[in-house]
């Protein structure tokens, strides 16, 4: 299964306000970027979960998870190493000569994954469920300038095109031979670097058709453009917003008064 964009279902995430979409993003970001706790990743996690099968997402979901594993496993892994080769002074769980594995290294690896894990899946959560136009209709209500909601959707739309371009490319070189995935780091960043060329090619020839459709469109972002769909805060709306700020909440409380946090 390649990275999805948008999925068009009529799902309970797909009927929400683009708005409020937008704000649950945010929300969801800044906390996994500003709590480095375990419970409150867990609890943002649970929250993401059940999003997705309450809306049916879940085998969409899962396929980026899956394609996630590897990047989330080199993570800790990394972290596990940076942290036995550094005495933090905590209780040791493994004791080699200078080499300690720590518990805190331990959380502090399973952390970093978590977060990671966080900010891509919500990322495609958003983009799964939030089509070009609502995206741009949801940004234009914050006063947000066209010309810049207009680029910010079209990046949010183009990551995922980029990221199967790439995994094309990589299937066709595979299928010519090249073994990607065996040998040390350097010898995989070296093969994964005959990738970029025909990778930075196909984002200008995206980029040229981009530039042309608005082009023969006649787009212009001087004139003040109506929208065929207009939303409104629905009593659904309200109920999720009140689920997720009574979850934010939490997440805060826990946060801080409660911390089991990575150091």
């Amino acid at each position: 299964m390649k990275f999805n964009g948008y999925v068009n279902k009529r799902t309970l995430l797909h009927r929400i306000d683009p708005r409020i979409k937008l704000i649950w993003f945010v929300g969801t970001t800044v906390l996994t970027v500003v709590f480095k706790d375990l419970l409150v990743m867990a609890l943002l996690i649970a929250s993401s979960v059940a999003l997705w099968t309450i809306s049916g997402l879940l085998r969409e979901a899962g396929g980026i998870v899956r394609k996630l594993l590897p990047l989330l496993l080199m993570a800790m892994v990394t972290w596990l190493v940076i942290g036995a080769a550094e005495n933090g002074g905590g209780t040791a769980l493994v004791a080699l000569g200078t080499v300690r594995l720590e518990a805190s290294d331990v959380t502090r690896a399973v952390v970093s994954a978590l977060r990671i894990f966080l900010m891509v899946t919500s990322f495609y959560s958003l983009i799964m469920v939030t089509n070009f136009s609502e995206m741009i209709y949801g940004l234009r209500q914050f006063r947000i300038p066209l010309r810049a909601a207009f680029m910010c959707g079209l990046v949010f739309q183009i990551i995922p095109i980029m990221i199967s371009e790439f995994r094309t490319i990589a299937d066709a070189q595979r299928a010519r031979g090249l073994e990607l995935d065996k040998g040390g780091i350097v010898s995989r960043i070296r093969r994964y670097s005959i990738i970029l060329f025909p990778l930075f090619i196909r984002s200008i020839q995206a980029g040229q058709n981009i530039a042309l459709s608005m082009h023969l469109y006649r787009l212009e972002f001087t004139r003040n453009r109506s929208s065929y769909r207009s939303f409104r805060i629905t009593g659904g709306d309200a109920r999720f917003s009140a689920a997720f700020l009574l979850l934010w909440a939490i997440a805060v409380l826990i946060g801080t008064k409660y911390p089991l946090q990575a150091t």
